[in-house]
């Protein structure tokens, strides 16, 4: 039984008419025949009945076809995957990032998949939270790291990679900054800026969310400017030190004395996610996401 031999079997199965399949095939009738006798021989049951009048399958002949056929689509794609690899081209996934920050937290992953794949080439690209998953959803990146919400799920799949708790993070001279911690109440009568999301309406939607299940409605935050980026809205303290900003636990590793990142008591929670496409056949692809969301591999925060 070869591969030829399953594709004549296919395509018997699909047209259930040995002389159309056989002139499909570019061979004789008796000849494709003669493959499918060969082929019960050997499995040991009839794939076909055959009257006089139809061929039809056999539920064990229905059965092996869809097997078969998901076995010989794979086995196309590995031929061809391996063919590129033979042949000297190198993968490349590219990954769109939200910033610089959230690169280094994650790049342990990052460096063990290098270290497992070193044929496939990573393309790590900063991009603004409000364009990655426009990104995605366009095919304009492989890989996109961000916030689960504004994703498309009917064409994606969202991963996690980590839940991370939310600091506040003002100027050191700015009163909040002498606090232990600060409750929901105390950030609410400050000025919370924050990421836009006039552009974002299921993020916005999921942080109203969370606030209200923690029996707080959240603040109006400040749509002024065009900011979406972490390092923009750290920027905005400089320029305006009442503001106050919340910002994943990480982000105060990054940041100078001149700023500080007080906890807070309510457990508000940022996920930090990585999504790919549903139909990418790349293998490549799913095993960069399955090192991504890996707990074994610890992040660097």
């Amino acid at each position: 039984m070869d591969i030829n031999g399953l594709e004549y079997f296919i395509k018997a199965a699909e047209t259930l008419n040995f002389t159309k399949a056989a002139n499909e095939c570019q061979i004789t009738q008796t000849a494709m025949s003669q493959h499918i006798n060969n082929m019960e021989t050997v499995l040991g049951f009839r794939l076909f009945s055959r009257t006089t009048r139809k061929v039809s399958l056999t539920p064990a002949g229905e059965a092996f076809y869809i097997r078969i056929k998901q076995l010989l689509a794979d086995y196309s794609q590995a031929v061809q995957y391996s063919a590129d690899v033979a042949s000297g081209k190198i993968s490349t996934i590219q990954v769109s990032i939200p910033s610089a920050m959230e690169g280094s937290v994650i790049m342990p992953r990052f460096q063990c998949f290098q270290e497992r794949y070193p044929d496939v080439e990573l393309e790590i690209r900063i991009q603004s939270t409000v364009s990655i998953a426009h990104q995605l959803n366009n095919g304009l990146c492989d890989v996109a790291i961000s916030w689960p919400y504004e994703f498309d799920r009917t064409i994606t799949h969202t991963y996690s990679i980590a839940e991370f708790e939310l600091d506040v993070l003002c100027s050191a001279q700015h009163h909040p900054a002498k606090k232990t911690s600060l409750t929901l109440s105390d950030i609410s009568s400050e000025k919370l800026f924050a990421v836009n999301l006039t552009k974002m309406p299921h993020t916005r939607f999921n942080m109203e969310r969370m606030w209200a299940d923690l029996g707080h409605t959240m603040p109006d935050l400040s749509v002024k400017h065009n900011v979406y980026t972490i390092e923009e809205i750290i920027l905005r303290i400089q320029l305006d030190p009442a503001i106050i900003v919340l910002v994943p636990t990480y982000c105060k590793r990054f940041i100078p004395d001149t700023y500080r990142a007080v906890p807070l008591d309510a457990p508000l929670k940022f996920q930090l996610t990585a999504a790919a496409q549903k139909d990418d056949p790349r293998p490549e692809i799913m095993r960069l996401i399955r090192v991504l969301s890996d707990p074994r591999v610890p992040l660097d925060f």
